[in-house]
């Protein structure tokens, strides 16, 4: 786990570098949004959130990291995100 997890009481899931390496590559492909990884019970989100209060969308929760690539690679595309 990196630095960027959120730790729960619940055991957590097995995560492989590769996942580690996607997430470092979601940080720096989009500056704009805070991505980070939550543990939660049984299971991993992921979480991107603006940092511009008006872009479009502001949060995004999955816990699939190519969902979360495509709605921020959509908004971007559509000018909602800066």
């Amino acid at each position: 786990m990196s630095e960027h997890d959120y730790l729960s009481s619940a055991p957590a899931p097995e995560l492989s570098a590769a996942d580690d390496e996607a997430l470092m590559k979601m940080q720096r492909d989009f500056p704009g949004h805070r991505i980070w990884r939550e543990i939660i019970p049984g299971r991993a989100v992921y979480v991107a959130r603006s940092q511009d209060p008006a872009a479009r969308p502001h949060t995004v929760v999955t816990p699939d990291l190519r969902e979360l690539h495509a709605a921020l690679t959509q908004a971007s595309q559509a000018g909602g995100t800066r």
